[in-house]
């Protein structure tokens, strides 16, 4: 849950902003953390779904089973949509 914490948190340098999925094996709404009652996201649902396929192969010593491919465009480019971005992903 590292990196999701990281990536839903400000970052470094306060580089991120408006951080949600945009694409995923699953509709990006459903993939979503859900936000607790005091603002904070709970990523144990999406945690599940992430090390589900892990799980089911009998792996129990896994350490990182994501990986983590950042993308953004240039800072002269056009600002690009969600839609946009999902097209991306895949």
């Amino acid at each position: 849950m590292g990196l999701l914490r990281y990536l839903y948190g400000p970052g470094w340098h306060e580089e991120h902003r408006d951080p949600h999925v945009v694409a995923g094996f699953r509709s990006a709404p459903e993939l979503e953390p859900g936000v607790r009652a005091d603002g904070s996201r709970d990523f144990r649902r999406l945690d599940a779904l992430l090390t589900q396929p892990l799980a089911l192969l009998g792996e129990r010593n896994y350490r990182q089973p994501v990986w983590h491919l950042p993308l953004r465009a240039a800072p002269d480019d056009p600002v690009m949509s969600d839609q946009q971005w999902a097209r991306i992903a895949p």
